[in-house]
């Protein structure tokens, strides 16, 4: 969340967007058990396994 408050724009006046140096395309979702368990049950993730792959293929929104 720490990441995503410094690097996204304060479009909506929560994020502060000061770190011009990272694009926000570049931010990953943290992928633990939880939420690897969430995205499968929404058909967001079909890798088994919960690795940097599957972390990477999660649909940006």
């Amino acid at each position: 969340m720490f990441l995503r408050w410094m690097v996204r724009g304060a479009v909506k006046g929560v994020d502060f967007g000061i770190w011009k140096s990272i694009k926000p395309s570049q931010l990953v979702c943290p992928l633990d058990v939880h939420v690897a368990r969430v995205a499968k049950h929404f058909n967001l993730l079909q890798r088994p396994g919960n690795d940097w792959l599957a972390a990477k293929s999660l649909p940006k929104t």
